[in-house]
């Protein structure tokens, strides 16, 4: 029962107004009241959009931040599929803050996201290479295809949604993306991308492309040009 309300309002979360996000999270903490297994995920969610209790529509940023820094691998392990998602949502529409803290919590909560992809991949090709051997799996039951969708058809497309829309200018997006190239490598179209990285912070791409001197953007995009002119990059569908 509680589950199709689940996935009804989590989605509204990538960008609903601050007054129907609070009555989501109180929808959240009602339903936590029937199923106990959403107690943690609507009190991190309330925590995430707390208000100042000294200003007036303004938010209480100490406890947003303690929020996300409670969010780490073993939750991600712990935590259904999705529950998960109604976090993945709220990080997605905190990238787009013109608070720099809430922007770097939001994206450090995706990049240990995509860090826990790749260990995901990593068990399941383990388990391919050591049939008859015990591997451990996650408590969720996470799979590499369901992270995968979820990095590819979710987190890709509603970060590209915010900067083609101008709610976001890009900069933590692109630096989401360089992380996700480099983690997930070999994981879908991404591998086209991994020539756009370097450890030289001159050369690459990803760092400079929004550099405030223009000699590294420009030098960034030229770079980027001869990366998809000689790669076989794939278009994205329609």
């Amino acid at each position: 029962r509680t589950s199709k309300i689940i996935d009804t309002v989590s989605p509204l979360l990538v960008d609903a107004e601050p007054d129907v996000r609070l009555c989501i999270c109180d929808l959240l903490i009602s339903l936590a009241k029937i199923d106990s297994s959403l107690d943690l995920v609507a009190k991190c969610i309330s925590d995430m959009n707390a208000t100042s209790p000294m200003e007036v529509d303004d938010l209480d940023y100490v406890t947003i931040i303690d929020a996300y820094a409670k969010i780490d691998a073993d939750f991600f392990n712990k935590s259904s599929e999705q529950h998960m998602m109604i976090i993945l949502s709220q990080s997605l529409y905190n990238m787009s803050s013109q608070e720099l803290t809430l922007t770097d919590s939001a994206r450090n909560l995706l990049c240990s996201f995509v860090e826990f992809a790749a260990s995901i991949l990593c068990q399941e090709a383990s388990a391919h290479s050591d049939i008859g051997k015990e591997v451990s799996k996650p408590d969720a039951s996470w799979t590499g295809d369901r992270v995968l969708w979820i990095m590819n058809k979710f987190i890709l497309k509603h970060i590209g949604d915010a900067v083609n829309r101008g709610i976001s200018s890009g900069k933590g997006e692109i630096l989401l993306i360089r992380k996700m190239v480099i983690t997930l490598a070999y994981a879908g179209n991404l591998a086209a991308f991994r020539r756009l990285c370097s450890e030289d912070n001159e050369v690459d791409f990803f760092k400079n492309v929004f550099s405030i001197q223009a000699h590294r953007r420009a030098k960034a995009t030229k770079r980027f040009a001869k990366v998809i002119k000689d790669s076989s990059v794939p278009v994205p569908e329609e």
